[in-house]
């Protein structure tokens, strides 16, 4: 589940022909928040106990988002033509879209390449001749009749796994050294979402995530060029704001919510966090429900600003928690030993025991690619070693490469094997993924560009089909 915060406020104004159907209050805007019945009432935090601040974009200065305002923005009617005021209205889509497409095109990346680690096992094994190695009798030269002998299974198992596995840390390593010069695709992301001023919250357990602080250091994300280039000059000669969520720059962390976590929005009684979104996601899916039965099956104007409206109370919501979080910075946010992060221990008594959400630090940057196909890493002398979805992955590779070569005997087919099921459970995971992502963060799926394979993996598979075919009639 992902959800999207975009830190831009719009200024909304009054539609030209109002409905007049009463709603309930959304309560669009930031307020007071509290996060169970610990903070109900608490001592004030860092922002005295008010509601946190707004960048207003045409005064420069920090104000509140009035009651009345959000109210009305969450509202947002609209007339019988489709215009009027939305509860977005004044708030570019672009850098909301800009970062959900990046995210959507890092759902599917892996650390290590299978065009290369199977193209390496094929030219080694076959075009080396390595596999002579794994005979009964082994050796590269001599008796033809030796040389031609059959393969050994715990011999053939020991070369292709030992093998697999000098390629793959061989990538690891090349992959840390490039990253020092060229950058890791995944900090870049967290420098995107700083730029565009839009924090993502990722959950991959009903109450465990990961959080990516992207609120632009000046409070703003749209910008020139001239200003986004002044304002990244001043954060590299170090006079900038910060951009983490503490003082110490830490822009990600690793969280648990407790079952009962409750919010409080501006306005309004506190409201239980599940059971918000449940009641939100629900609205959703009855929108989603009725496009899907009109015919022809296309929204109208109302379901628009019906989904709009249900997007701002995600953000709401979402939002309120993080400002409740940075009230409470000392106590919620933490860090975490090195041997916690090894065995990746949850916190003592579990979340069952939470009374306040835990925000672990991550200083390094890259947990939150838990969640994506990368999977959990364990980190040992710099160097990020697969542990989660792409280790499991990767093992399914293997398994499919031995279980051909050994019954099949063709290398290249067996290597053509392990990258069709590669390039599968992948092709698979990217448009799950992207159907999801378009889901939780209720943007259409036709924004999302670059998820599906590209015509270069297409060529790959073309040409380790051809393999397998010449191989099978051979």
């Amino acid at each position: 589940v992902i959800f999207l915060v975009d830190w831009e406020r719009g200024e909304p104004t009054k539609a030209p022909n109002p409905v007049q159907t009463p709603m309930p209050n959304y309560g669009y805007g930031m307020g007071q928040v509290g996060m169970g019945q610990p903070l109900f009432g608490g001592q004030a935090g860092r922002f005295g106990g008010h509601s946190p601040p707004h960048f207003d974009q045409q005064t420069g200065s920090m104000s509140r988002f009035g009651d009345a305002q959000g109210q009305a923005a969450a509202m947002g009617a609209t007339n019988s033509e489709g215009n009027g005021n939305f509860a977005d209205q004044g708030v570019s889509a672009w850098r909301t879209l800009f970062v959900a497409n990046q995210l959507n095109q890092r759902l599917s990346s892996t650390r290590l390449l299978a065009p290369i680690t199977w193209l390496c096992m094929l030219a080694l094994l076959e075009g080396m001749t390595w596999k002579n190695a794994a005979r009964w009798y082994p050796r590269f030269t001599g008796d033809d009749n030796l040389i031609s002998s059959q393969f050994n299974p715990f011999l053939q198992f020991a070369l292709g796994t030992s093998l697999w596995l000098a390629i793959i840390f061989l990538q690891l390593v090349i992959r840390r050294v490039a990253s020092v010069f060229i950058g890791d695709e995944l900090h870049d992301f967290v420098d995107i979402c700083s730029t565009a001023n839009v924090s993502v919250l990722l959950l991959d357990e009903p109450f465990h995530g990961f959080y990516i602080h992207g609120k632009a250091p000046g409070g703003r994300g749209e910008l020139c060029h001239s200003e986004l280039s002044t304002q990244l000059h001043r954060e590299e000669k170090g006079i900038g704001l910060p951009r983490g969520l503490t003082l110490d720059d830490c822009q990600t962390f690793e969280l648990y919510l407790p079952p009962d976590l409750s919010v409080q929005i501006s306005g309004g009684s506190p409201m239980h966090f599940r059971q918000m979104l449940y009641q939100i996601f629900g609205g959703v899916n009855s929108t989603l429900l009725t496009m899907k039965n009109r015919r022809p099956a296309r929204p109208e104007p109302q379901d628009v600003a019906e989904m709009t409206r249900h997007r701002c109370r995600v953000q709401s919501l979402v939002d309120s928690l993080v400002h409740a979080v940075m009230r409470r910075a000392n106590d919620v946010v933490q860090d975490r030993t090195a041997a916690h992060w090894f065995w990746g221990l949850v916190p003592q008594g579990g979340v069952a025991a939470l009374r306040q959400p835990i925000f672990w630090k991550d200083n390094i940057g890259l947990a939150w690619a838990a969640c994506l196909a990368y999977g959990s890493e364990i980190r040992a002398l710099g160097l990020g070693l697969p542990s989660g979805f792409e280790w499991h992955l990767a093992l399914l590779e293997l398994f499919s490469f031995q279980m051909t070569w050994r019954f099949q005997g063709s290398i290249t087919c067996a290597a053509a094997v392990a990258f069709l099921v590669n390039q599968t459970v992948l092709t698979l995971y990217a448009v799950l993924g992207s159907w999801r992502l378009a889901h939780t963060t209720l943007i259409n799926s036709i924004f999302f560009v670059g998820a599906k394979p590209g015509a270069q993996g297409l060529l790959y598979i073309i040409v380790f089909l051809m393999l397998v075919i010449h191989e099978a009639s051979s």
